[in-house]
């Protein structure tokens, strides 16, 4: 009876025990990784020093996410024990169970985590709110199980799930001789000291003012400050921009007078200042037709991959002769690292930070909005997406902003002959052209501005089966991806 008493220890010790093992136990998920996504989308560590002051750096913000969440449980238990102590057993079950949810909460974010830093290159960002939008559902579905191995991801989290319940339900909390819980006084101390020490992990540091993220941008080289942020802690701050990003402020009438005053000095608003001040309009020497204009807008382009266009090396494929035929620019900006900021700030002019179809202001009809021209001067303005016209409330923002009509895959399915969807995000890019030409053939007497937003560059990416491909060095083409599997980029 006493050898049995030696190896079952009072709730006091075992509580805090419990505490203890899911806090190393949570330490362990983060840490493996990040230690994982080093070495598997890393190919060489350039400077040692900066990779360990990085994981120091990440060790610290994972101890600072744990010790938060540990803190009012652990706060909880401390009240039930001092004061209840004869509900302290029920606690105890309580707590495992918490301890459970927490740590398949760790489990879960940090392979998402670490398949975003594979795709995207980047920690969790606001972009997966997209992901996680029901009306993206079915595509999100056939994305991940297409390029993530997911039965093998839901069996090592079903086994790791069980090794946890393990530990914090059968463990021998305490091996070796019984500790004997002691007098209040001798809890109190316990308790304040631990409840010190936790308080000084969430704050990330003691003596010196708060750890934050600004700290995961220490180091020159930019994936080792990816991968410093865990996943819970990536996708907090995340849905912090998200809930920033809804809510955009207005323009004060003294910014509007000090940005006038900029470009016209002197200039008071209550001079009839309009934005037609500041247009000029290109004089005709003769009257013209007003002819069709269509804008189409790729996902996923950019410049970058023209710098290695060869004809080993052929990027572009048939879009080269246009390239070279055509009037072609170059020097421009990307307004933002998103389809829906840069298709706003393109066709909408705004210069908000976030996305105004997500925010309070996506009902606003903007005033620099180049559909509203166009309609103006007597144009049937039409938007087309080869995806779906819900994503980021894209219908009811476009139909607000000047265009007449908003078209999606569903219109272009029914209304070209053979058209297809592709794999994950709509309908092919060829079927959004021949909705576009279908549409110019059929109207003769009001001129046309249609902006046309394909969808087939957007990741996975899946040529049409009938297509066929260029000679492309993977080599060249791999740096300027975000996809660390060459086998990705080969179907591309």
């Amino acid at each position: 009876m006493a050898d049995r008493a030696t190896r079952n220890p009072g709730p006091w010790i075992a509580g805090h025990v419990l505490f203890l093992t899911i806090l190393m136990l949570a330490m362990i998920v983060f840490f493996g990784s990040r230690l994982a996504a080093l070495f598997t989308y890393r190919e060489t560590i350039g400077t040692w020093s900066h990779l360990l002051n990085d994981f120091i750096v990440g060790s610290r913000l994972d101890l600072k996410t744990i010790s938060t969440f540990i803190f009012p449980p652990y706060l909880l238990f401390l009240i039930v024990h001092l004061s209840f102590p004869s509900a302290s057993s029920r606690l105890h079950q309580l707590l495992v169970f918490l301890g459970m949810v927490f740590l398949i909460s760790c489990l879960l974010a940090a392979y998402i985590n670490y398949q975003y830093l594979g795709v995207f290159k980047n920690h969790i960002d606001v972009f997966v709110f997209e992901f996680l939008d029901p009306e993206n559902a079915t595509e999100v579905i056939k994305t991940i199980w297409a390029d993530f191995p997911v039965l093998l991801m839901l069996l090592q989290i079903c086994l790791l799930t069980a090794l946890f319940y393990f530990l914090l339900s059968k463990l021998p909390v305490v091996p070796g001789r019984h500790f004997k819980a002691g007098e209040t006084s001798q809890k109190l101390l316990i308790a304040s000291i631990s409840l010190v020490l936790l308080a000084g992990a969430a704050r990330g540091a003691i003596s010196s003012r708060p750890l934050s993220i600004s700290r995961a941008t220490l180091s020159p080289d930019v994936f080792l400050n990816k991968i410093v942020m865990n996943g819970l802690i990536a996708l907090y701050e995340a849905d912090k921009e998200t809930i920033k990003n809804t809510t955009v402020a207005p323009v004060s009438r003294q910014e509007l007078a000090d940005a006038i005053n900029y470009y016209q000095p002197g200039t008071s608003l209550d001079d009839g200042v309009t934005l037609a001040s500041f247009l000029t309009k290109t004089r005709l020497k003769e009257p013209r037709p007003k002819a069709n204009v269509v804008l189409t807008l790729m996902e996923s382009f950019g410049s970058h991959l023209l710098l290695h266009q060869s004809p080993e090396n052929n990027v572009l494929g048939s879009l080269e002769k246009h390239l070279e035929d055509d009037y072609f620019f170059t020097r421009f900006t990307s307004a933002a690292n998103g389809t829906a900021q840069s298709l706003e700030k393109t066709l909408m002019g705004h210069a908000f930070r976030s996305s105004v179809s997500s925010s309070n202001l996506q009902k606003i009809p903007l005033v620099a909005s180049a559909a509203r021209v166009f309609e103006a001067q007597g144009y049937r303005t039409i938007f087309i997406t080869d995806g779906r016209k819900t994503w980021a409330n894209i219908n009811e923002f476009m139909l607000g902003q000047g265009f007449q009509e908003v078209f999606d895959e569903y219109t272009i399915l029914r209304e070209v002959p053979g058209a297809e969807r592709g794999r994950a995000w709509g309908v092919y890019d060829q079927y959004g052209y021949d909705f576009v030409t279908k549409l110019l053939r059929e109207e003769d007497s009001q001129p046309l501005f249609i902006v046309l937003l394909t969808v087939t560059n957007h990741s996975p990416f899946e040529p049409p089966p009938e297509y066929v491909g260029y000679p492309v060095d993977l080599k060249k083409v791999m740096p300027l991806t975000t996809l660390g599997d060459e086998s990705k980029v080969e179907g591309s």
